[in-house]
Parts: structure tokens; C-alpha cells; sequence
């Protein structure tokens, strides 16, 4: 065999090792679940040599290796991972699956290794010499080396350059000096440095202000406003004495300070604002940050209801403390029975498991109904898993949650003159619950606001083929954010991971495309019509 030949023969095997390495994983994740731990252990090691970056194949090899007694291989396999870059001792501390091994000599020393390698790495990255506390004015060095560090945790992090192809990011940082020098106060500050985040246009890369800073740059008034057909509508009053004044949800807001509502949105609020989309700018611009500046200052709206009769009205934005506890958050998980045994399941969040374990709590009500509407469109996400979990009680079968990759960053690489690569782990499948299988007909709502983990529980149910998604796109923005800290006790994210459907489809800067497109009108909101859910039961009951 010729030199080329025997090239190309290791290209096909290395470029097969994935897909080995998806399906070795799979299968080791089978062998755990049916509690054949020694089979578990070896197919973790195999697919551990056929992706070598993979911590997660390794720490999983060593819970099945020390389930099985397999003492010797369970320390070679942690020793490993942790040379490969795994340092969670607390995990490595409450894991029961490594109960075994705890009474070794060994394990003492193992514990230090990952505690060592945590400390030093959280040391390397956030310096205390970065590290300042909070003042009126932080000292100019200091304002730069943060835009330094925001500069460059972007430029070696950030994993969607490619949709923002005119961005030039060192020509960015010059840009933005003189103004980081010129900031006269911390929060001016931060708001440069929000800007600056904001022109990666990605959802999941953002700064955030010390807490002194927020109420002076980003205190609101207890009201929440929305861009329906290009026109602004309050769509939540929290403050009872504003609702006593008149101010009610279905008013437009006309103007802000005599600036026409739109263009105070466009000009006063989008520019500090990191989102995916289009759509995702609009949330965050007319919904989420629309009003912000500093708490007891005051704005004028001019309002106009569904007659067309317009009233003025003064409020105050207030400090987080004051806001804080007027409007409840939305439950995690809400169950409403609808006509014809249909179940309307709200998934309001995955920050925490709540949605998850009532959904399973409540699986005998649940598998009754005829067709199940799962409502993730006020979902701004959280965990993926608990999301996931959710979709293994609707099928039987195994399935694919979402593809990703990551920047290949390699010095010695760079100084050979080649290019930087991607890794690309296997793909990770999940199996069915196995005791509990809903097998009715499901809908899934979405919406502008449905965003990270709830699109990833979207995809996954999208590229499940296990019914229709109805409503709006996504918001387009999901991965996993590095955070950093930045002067002054403010901090910082950028997201290192690009997630893909499982075949590779891309939704990251697009949102994931409902089935059936549904726009909420003026009149919707104003008539507290559900459109989006009333197209989701005419559909199931045809």
C-alpha cells in the first residue's frame, strides 16, 4: 500500500471514530440502565478510546467499573479523567455509584487531584488581580484590562463567528477603547462593555453589571410591554396604585419622553442589548428591557386604547428591592384540563427539576387524556436534561438529543500554521423511561420567548417526529455560556458550544421553525385570545 493510500485509509478510520464512539456510548448507557455494570465498563472504555476528549465516557466507565469491583480500572479511569480536564470533587464526593471505592487509600489522594485542579483553574482564569470591589469609579488600567478580559475570552471562546461575518473582533476592541477610558462612572462603564458583548449577536453572551450598578442603568417601572405588529402594548401591570391611575394591559404606548414608543426601543434600549435573532431583540429590547435607566427617575407615557382615546401617564422606575415580590414567577409546571380530555401542560422553566418531577408525578392523570399540548413558549431554559426527561416518557424507543461541537484550540497547532479545528463529541442518546409511555397525540407550543434548554427540548421533540410544533420560531440561542468575572464584581458569559439538530440542521441564529406559524394580533392580547392554543386543539380535533 502506497504512502497516499495508507493516509487515506487513517483518515476514514479517524474520521469514523465518532459515529464508534456514538455507538459505544449507547450502548454502555443500555448496559447501566439494565444494571450489567461489567458490560457497561467496557464499552464506556472502548468508546473513552475512540474519543479521548471525552471526560464524560470516562467517569461514567470508572461508576460502572466500580459498581462491577472493578477497583483497579475504576481509580485508572478517574486518574485519566482527570488528566483529561475533569475536576468536580464535589460530585466525585456524592456520587453513590463510587461508593466502593471511598474505603481505598487511594481515594484520598484522587479527591485532592480534582479538588487542586478546580482551585488552580478557577485561579488561572479569574485572577484576584482582576478583581476589584465596587466604586463609583474604577481606575482606568482596570477598565481596560476588563475589556481586555471580555476581549479575549471572545475571541479564543465564542463558537458562532461565522454568523456574524462582519464582525472583526481585534477592530472592535480598538473601537471600543478610547470609550472603556472615557466611562466617567462604573455603570457608564458596564454599559460600554454590554454594548461591546452585544455585538457578537448571540443570545447567550452578555455582561452583567455589579448589583449597585443594575439600579442605575437598568431599574425598570413595575409594568411589562410587548411588540405586537409593530406596535408596543402593555401587557402586565404589577403596581396596584398604576393600575388604580388607569394603567392597564391593552393600552399601546404611543411615546416614551415625546420619542415615539418604537424608535425609543430602537435608539435608547436595542444597542446594549445580546440576542440571536431578530425576533430574540425584540423580546429583550420591547419586553425585557424596554423603560430601563436609573430607579426614582421618572418617564412620561402617552397611551392610546382600543377606541383610540389617549391618556398620559407619569411612572417611576424602581429599585430591584421594590419590584422584587410584586409579580410572582410563573410555576415551574401548570396542568388545565381543555374539552375533549385534552391536557395543557405548561413547562414554564428547567431551572430546576420542579417541572420534571411533577410531570412524572402526575403520569397516571396524564397518560388518561387523549392528546397532551406541552406549552414551553414562556420557557427560558435551564437545564436540558430535565426537559429530556420529560420527552422519555413519550416514546418507546431510544432517541437523539442534540449535536454540538466546540472549538479545537491548540497552540502547538497554531505555530505549525494550521488551522483551529472543531470536536465534535458523539452524539448523545437517551432511552426511554421505560415504566411510564404517554403514546397519545402531543402538540408542542412555542414561542419568541422559548429559548436554551426549551429549545433544546424542542429539537429533540422536533427531530423525534413525535407530533407538531405550533406557534413562533424560537428564540434561536442555545449552548453552553463560559462565565467569567469582570471589575467592580460584575461578570460576564460567552458561549463556547454550537448546538445543532441531531442531524446537523442548523437552528442557532434562526430559532427552531414551528410547523404551523401562528402571530399573536393587537386584538389577540387585547381580547386575551389564545390563538396559538386554539390552532393546536383544532388540530387535534381533526
Amino acid at each position: 500500500m502506497g504512502k497516499r493510500q495508507a493516509l487515506l485509509l487513517i483518515l476514514v478510520l479517524i474520521s469514523g471514530m465518532p459515529a464508534l464512539a456514538d455507538d459505544l456510548g449507547s450502548r454502555a448507557n443500555q448496559a447501566y440502565a439494565s444494571g450489567d455494570f461489567e458490560t457497561a465498563a467496557r464499552l464506556y472504555i472502548e468508546a473513552a478510546e475512540c474519543n479521548v476528549l471525552d471526560t464524560t465516557l470516562l467517569y461514567n466507565g470508572a461508576c460502572s467499573a466500580s459498581i462491577a469491583g472493578w477497583t483497579d480500572e475504576a481509580f485508572d479511569l478517574l486518574d485519566r479523567a482527570i488528566d483529561s480536564g475533569y475536576s468536580n470533587a464535589d460530585h466525585l464526593g456524592k456520587d453513590t455509584d463510587l461508593d466502593p471505592l471511598r474505603s481505598d487509600p487511594r481515594w484520598a489522594s484522587l479527591i485532592e487531584r480534582a479538588t487542586n485542579a478546580a482551585s488552580w483553574n478557577d485561579t488561572f482564569w479569574n485572577s484576584d488581580a482582576l478583581v476589584d470591589e465596587y466604586s463609583e469609579t474604577l481606575p482606568e488600567d482596570l477598565r481596560i484590562a476588563g475589556l481586555s478580559k471580555l476581549w479575549s475570552e471572545a475571541k479564543f471562546n465564542f463558537a458562532n463567528f461565522d454568523l456574524v461575518p462582519d464582525l472583526d473582533i481585534d477592530a472592535l476592541y480598538l473601537e471600543f477603547l478610547p470609550r472603556v477610558r472615557a466611562a466617567e462612572t462604573t455603570p457608564d462603564y458596564y454599559l460600554v462593555l454590554m454594548e461591546f458583548a452585544a455585538s457578537l449577536r448571540d443570545g447567550h453572551s452578555n455582561v452583567y453589571p455589579p448589583r449597585p450598578a443594575v439600579d442605575q442603568i437598568l431599574a425598570r417601572p413595575a409594568i411589562r410591554t410587548r411588540l405586537v405588529e409593530s406596535r408596543v402594548l402593555v401587557i402586565r401591570v404589577d403596581d396596584e396604585s398604576l393600575r388604580e391611575a388607569g394603567l392597564v394591559p391593552g393600552l399601546e404606548v404611543v411615546s416614551v419622553d415625546g420619542v415615539p414608543a418604537v424608535e425609543y426601543g430602537d435608539t435608547r434600549i436595542r444597542p446594549w442589548q445580546a440576542a440571536s435573532t431578530p425576533h430574540d431583540a425584540d423580546v429583550r429590547t420591547f419586553e425585557y428591557g424596554y423603560l430601563a435607566g436609573e430607579a426614582g427617575t421618572t418617564l412620561t407615557l402617552e397611551l392610546q386604547d382600543a377606541e383610540g382615546i389617549r391618556s398620559t401617564h407619569r411612572i417611576r422606575r424602581l429599585t430591584w428591592e421594590e419590584r422584587k415580590g410584586m409579580s410572582p414567577p410563573r410555576p415551574a409546571f401548570a396542568l388545565h384540563e381543555l374539552p375533549g380530555n385534552v391536557l395543557h401542560i405548561e413547562l414554564n422553566t428547567f431551572n430546576e427539576p420542579t417541572a420534571y418531577e411533577e410531570f412524572l408525578a402526575r403520569f397516571e392523570e396524564i397518560s388518561g387524556a387523549d392528546a397532551l399540548i406541552l406549552d414551553v413558549r414562556n420557557n427560558g431554559g435551564g437545564n436540558s436534561t430535565w426537559g429530556w426527561n420529560i420527552l422519555a416518557m413519550l416514546t418507546d424507543k431510544p432517541f437523539a438529543t442534540s449535536s454540538w461541537a466546540t472549538r479545537l484550540y491548540r497552540p502547538t497547532i497554531r505555530a505549525w500554521g494550521r488551522g483551529e479545528a472543531l470536536y465534535r463529541p458523539a452524539r448523545n442518546n437517551l432511552e426511554p423511561h421505560g415504566t411510564n409511555l404517554y403514546e397519545g397525540p402531543v402538540i408542542v407550543l412555542t414561542s419568541h420567548r422559548t429559548y436554551s434548554a426549551a429549545e433544546d427540548f424542542s429539537v429533540v421533540f422536533d427531530a423525534m417526529g413525535r407530533g407538531k410544533i405550533v406557534g413562533q420560531p424560537t428564540g434561536g440561542s442555545t449552548g453552553q455560556p463560559l462565565s467569567f468575572s469582570l471589575p467592580g464584581g460584575g461578570s460576564a458569559r460567552i458561549c463556547t458550544k454550537r448546538d445543532r439538530y441531531p442531524d446537523g440542521t442548523e437552528f442557532i441564529g434562526v430559532g427552531i421553525q414551528p410547523d404551523i406559524e401562528i402571530d399573536p394580533t393587537v386584538e389577540d392580547m387585547r381580547s386575551g385570545r389564545d390563538t396559538v392554543l386554539e390552532k393546536a386543539l383544532e388540530m387535534l380535533g381533526k
